[in-house]
């Protein structure tokens, strides 16, 4: 697994698949919907501001990752899985 991040980006690969997430933080709100939707890949910071644990395997949560940036009132998480990696 391989986790790069620059803001609040995130890129997991994991041989087969990885999944790409964009949290913008201008839009965000902190209702924390994602953290208590997938609290193994979103936290927040001391605004309430959404980010990703810095350890976080969103691959083997990827279905709960999809489900926060779906509840996100602001639409602020933006998900793209790839399981075509070259």
């Amino acid at each position: 697994m391989t986790l790069a991040t620059s803001d609040s980006t995130a890129l997991i690969e994991s041989g087969v698949e990885s999944v790409d997430i964009d949290i913008n933080t201008d839009l965000c709100i902190g209702t924390g919907r994602c953290v208590l939707t997938a609290p193994k890949v979103f936290t927040q910071n001391d605004d309430g501001v959404s980010s990703l644990i810095e350890d976080a395997d969103p691959v083997a949560d990827e279905k709960l990752v999809h489900e926060a940036a779906a509840f996100c009132p602001v639409q602020a998480i933006k998900v793209s899985a790839d399981s075509t990696l070259s």
